[in-house]
């Protein structure tokens, strides 16, 4: 029960940030192209950070 509570807050955090990141886009965006040094690949993190906060809640479901 406590692993698929941590899973679950793991998931929303990683899914809400990945949101936040892509509404607030244009206040970001510049503090984060200096970490990933270029713009593509920002996106790209946003996006597989997204898919890994599903992957975690789907995991806290479905074995724990």
């Amino acid at each position: 029960m406590v692993i698929q509570t941590i899973l679950y807050a793991l998931g929303i955090y990683f899914i809400a940030k990945s949101m936040a990141v892509l509404i607030f886009k244009k206040p970001l965006m510049s503090w984060a192209i200096k970490i990933a040094k270029k713009k593509k690949s920002v996106n790209w993190i946003i996006l597989f950070e997204a898919i890994f906060g599903i992957i975690i809640l789907l995991l806290g479901y479905f074995f724990f």
